[in-house]
């Protein structure tokens, strides 16, 4: 996925390894290093977005230009609604799992980190309109279930805060189908996404196959997402060990949101 980076500057460096950094681009930026020698590879960037994607490009005089853009991330939550984590059905059907992975509260003290670190947040929660039904789900349901204007259909406590983006037009298990999701990323210049949610084997999963399929570079959060069991949440990772992100694993996503002991939710 190209992105464009409007600005344009340039910075030098004596060093014999460009640290990209160095020259402090913002998001929207593309920053020129000169360095003689630079390597010949570029590192990849880690998961937590604090390097940046580089590329070596042939210049003169036995010099070579390194263009740095920081990466723009998005951390995109589903369907973390009332109506999986008030009491209820729905609720009794996760609650182990969010209970002992402590979820939610991991998940309220991710959502504060990435805002302090410039992430995009974007919510994609299912609303069902009942005198309007679209979707399977909502025939399935008869509308009964993440009903518009039902305390059901309102964001978790503490998930969602003013400023943070809100996908529009979800009726199915994929936050992308008949959505705007992909215009968000679009339109923010994202080449990064988290995901996070409920359930891992089923919303989230059918999410990040598209994101993938669409050649984003997509990844699961396990500590933020829950499904009906701990065995089908093992399956689930197991089934995208490739593109897990585990928030404990050094150079992971978020650094500092589980420096806290997450309070019981």
């Amino acid at each position: 996925m190209t992105t464009p980076f409007p600005t344009v500057r340039s910075c030098t460096s004596t060093d014999r390894r460009v640290n990209p950094r160095s020259c402090s681009p913002s998001m929207s930026d593309t920053t020129r290093c000169t360095a003689v020698p630079v390597p010949t590879r570029p590192e990849p960037a880690p998961l937590d977005g604090s390097g940046a994607t580089c590329e070596i490009l042939l210049g003169l005089a036995n010099r070579r230009s390194v263009w740095c853009r920081v990466s723009k991330r998005a951390l995109v939550l589903i369907e973390f609604q009332e109506q999986w984590t008030r009491q209820g059905l729905y609720h009794r059907l996760v609650k182990r799992q969010l209970d002992t992975r402590h979820v939610v509260a991991t998940a309220r003290r991710v959502t504060e980190v990435a805002r302090l670190e410039g992430v995009v947040v974007i919510h994609a929660p299912l609303v069902i309109d009942p005198e309007d039904k679209r979707g399977a789900l909502a025939h399935l349901t008869f509308g009964r279930v993440f009903t518009k204007g039902t305390p059901r259909a309102e964001f978790t406590a503490g998930i969602f805060e003013e400023g943070d983006l809100v996908v529009r037009g979800r009726t199915g298990f994929d936050a992308f189908a008949g959505t705007d999701l992909a215009q968000l990323l679009r339109e923010n210049g994202i080449d990064k996404v988290f995901f996070g949610g409920l359930t891992t084997d089923q919303c989230v999963a059918r999410t990040l196959r598209t994101a993938l399929r669409m050649g984003l570079r997509a990844y699961l959060v396990p500590e933020i997402t829950a499904t009906f069991s701990g065995w089908l949440q093992r399956r689930a990772e197991k089934r995208f060990a490739e593109y897990l992100a585990p928030l404990q694993e050094a150079g992971g996503p978020f650094p500092g949101a589980l420096r806290e002991e997450p309070k019981t939710d």
